[in-house]
């Protein structure tokens, strides 16, 4: 092919088939015939809730969990300080 004008046409012609070919891709037309449902997409989907499910059960545990770490770390740390406190006093009447 030597001609210029043809070169341009035949260019023209496969940008044309390609971007046909791409809206129809993009279109999914089987995806409108698939009328009946998957299966598999059914089970995932009930996997889905009970994962979710138990997602929330597992995050309240956790929660109930470290409400309770935090109250016995405030009854701890409340002891350290009353013990630093009785510690620091003990110098103090031993000289007395």
């Amino acid at each position: 092919m030597t001609s210029h004008v043809g070169r341009l046409y035949s260019v023209a012609l496969a940008l044309v088939v390609f971007f046909l070919t791409w809206m129809m891709i993009g279109a999914r037309p089987w995806a409108a015939s698939a009328s009946q449902r998957d299966p598999r997409l059914a089970t995932l989907e009930q996997r889905e809730l009970r994962v979710r499910r138990q997602s929330v059960a597992v995050q309240r545990l956790v929660q109930r969990r470290w409400a309770t770490y935090r109250a016995q770390l405030r009854r701890r740390q409340s002891q350290i300080a009353a013990a630093n406190q009785v510690h620091c006093e003990e110098p103090a009447r031993a000289v007395g």
